[in-house]
Order: structure tokens, then C-alpha cells, then sequence
């Protein structure tokens, strides 16, 4: 059986990584991307500032299309 374990590197989001797309697509305010996102203002708001271990899917499938990222483009290896 294959080792598939470097493929299943857990990530954190960063948040300037984070921030600096959200402003790079002219989504100016936390509240107007929680909206585009499905989510509320003061949990986008958190990913922004102290990012959980772990975010739904939908949020984050949303989240990468609205700002046209891939997963590696706002966020880290968790080391």
C-alpha cells in the first residue's frame, strides 16, 4: 500500500495571506465577504484574526471561489 500521508498535510488559513485576497478582489469590508460566503460577520471575522483548527466546507469552497484561490494560496502547513 502507497504512504499517502504527504498528502494529507493539515493547513491553517493565514491571515494576511487571507486578507490580502479578500482586498486583492475589492471586497472591501469582513461583513461584505461573510455575505458573499454564507456566513456571519463575526465568524468570517475570526478567520481573519485567530483562524480555527477547523472550518466547513462549504464556507471554505465558497471562499476560495469568490477570491478565485486555491487552499495553498491562504494558508499554511500546520507544523
Amino acid at each position: 500500500m502507497e504512504n499517502t500521508a504527504h498528502l494529507r498535510v493539515e493547513r491553517r488559513i493565514n491571515p494576511g495571506k487571507l486578507i490580502a485576497a479578500r482586498l486583492g478582489k475589492g471586497i472591501q469590508t469582513q461583513r461584505e465577504m461573510a455575505s458573499l460566503i454564507g456566513m456571519t460577520r463575526t465568524n468570517y471575522s475570526t478567520w481573519e484574526k485567530s483562524p480555527p483548527e477547523r472550518y466547513p466546507f462549504r464556507h471554505v469552497n465558497a471562499l476560495l471561489t469568490v477570491l478565485n484561490k486555491t487552499w495553498e494560496d491562504i494558508s499554511d502547513p500546520i507544523t
